[in-house]
């Protein structure tokens, strides 16, 4: 769960899941509450949970998954150097029973920049 420091409640959540051992990478999974879209906050919590997954946890690889249409969340992996890998035609099934493609993103240890800050400086926990 993200909290802003000074927000109650939790802004947002990132997850990591589908940890693979040999391959050393796993899924990441996040989303913001619309209140608090724009603002670096995810980006953010983003660029910290990269940090964490490949210093600490020392993985090769993150992996993400986006409908095309979610403009903002292909946005957010492209600022922190996540690139679009694949397309996946009717790959998911919505809760409206409707098939929808899905984008892969991955980013690979080596091409993220550790220095990397273009956020506002924000004030928040994970």
């Amino acid at each position: 769960m993200l909290y802003k420091s000074n927000h109650e409640s939790p802004i947002g959540y990132i997850t990591l899941q589908n940890f693979h051992p040999t391959l050393n990478r796993c899924d990441l999974i996040f989303f913001i509450d619309s209140k608090f879209e724009k603002l670096g906050y995810c980006t953010l919590m983003i660029r910290e949970i990269i940090i964490i997954c490949f210093e600490k946890l020392n993985l090769e690889k993150i992996i993400a998954k986006v409908i095309p249409s979610n403009k903002a969340a292909k946005n957010i992996l492209e600022k922190v150097n996540f690139l679009k890998e694949a397309t996946f035609c009717n790959e998911i099934l919505t809760y409206k029973n409707e098939l929808k493609d899905i984008e892969l993103y991955g980013l690979i240890s080596e091409d993220f920049d550790i220095d990397f800050d273009n956020s506002p400086n924000k004030t928040f926990s994970i």
